[in-house]
């Protein structure tokens, strides 16, 4: 049995400043609005075979579509902007890996290796990804 006196938080996000290029980025701790913005997203791209075993059907954007909820640009007058998948999309892979894997620590997600991948297939998950371009 847990026996919990108090619980004391702060209600800053968490942040971590960034550079790509010459320009100046917060990568933030996601709110739990986008958060669950983020899970849809990621719920719909999960598969159960006949077996019962999970895996990924879409990986297309799946780590920008993170990072476009995370990543802000630090724009001239100091206030932060949203990026686009599409810029997200154009980064390096190895730097969309640190980023998406900072992101997920910053947001409390569970190590990126959670999902047993088995296999993949054609389905098309583009209807998800306009939704968080257009909502997000």
């Amino acid at each position: 049995m847990i026996n919990i006196n108090s619980m004391q938080f702060s209600l800053d996000f968490d942040e971590v400043s960034v550079k790509l290029g010459d320009e100046d980025y917060l990568l933030r701790e996601l709110s739990g609005k986008d958060r669950d913005k983020y899970l849809n997203n990621v719920g719909g791209r999960l598969k159960t075979d006949k077996n019962g075993n999970e895996g990924v059907k879409n990986f297309d954007k799946m780590q920008a579509a993170l990072l476009s909820l995370a990543l802000k640009k630090i724009n001239e007058e100091g206030t932060l902007e949203s990026v686009s998948i599409e810029f997200i999309q154009g980064i390096r892979a190895s730097v969309q890996k640190v980023l998406y894997d900072t992101a997920r620590e910053l947001s409390g997600f569970t190590s990126p290796n959670e999902l047993k991948i088995k296999d993949s297939d054609d389905s098309d998950d583009s209807d998800d990804l306009d939704d968080l371009e257009k909502n997000g």
